[in-house]
């Protein structure tokens, strides 16, 4: 594929760096939110942050699993295919 410049392959590194990126961040907000939510004292202890606080752990993990699950779900199909579940979804007129 080439971009505005005529690059072959411009536009297919960018996708696969957005594809890794989103990945990446997905991957470790996931992984992140579950360990607090799984063992906010082991986080807690490993960060240190004042005064312990269990709750409020649990709490920002459930912020954590939400970016994450968002973050994967905005990962783009493979190059050549439509862009996403969300794309094909809006193309075919189905918005509920």
């Amino acid at each position: 594929m080439a971009d505005e410049s005529g690059a072959p392959g411009a536009v297919d590194a960018r996708e696969h760096a957005l594809r890794r990126g989103l990945l990446a961040l997905g991957v470790s907000q996931l992984g992140l939110g579950m360990w607090m939510a799984a063992s906010p004292r082991t986080f807690f202890h490993l960060a240190g942050f004042g005064v312990r606080n269990d709750h409020y752990v649990r709490d920002v993990s459930t912020f954590y699993v939400a970016l994450g699950a968002v973050l994967l779900a905005a990962v783009p199909s493979e190059p050549g295919e439509s862009r996403s579940w969300r794309s094909r979804r809006w193309s075919t007129g189905c918005t509920s």
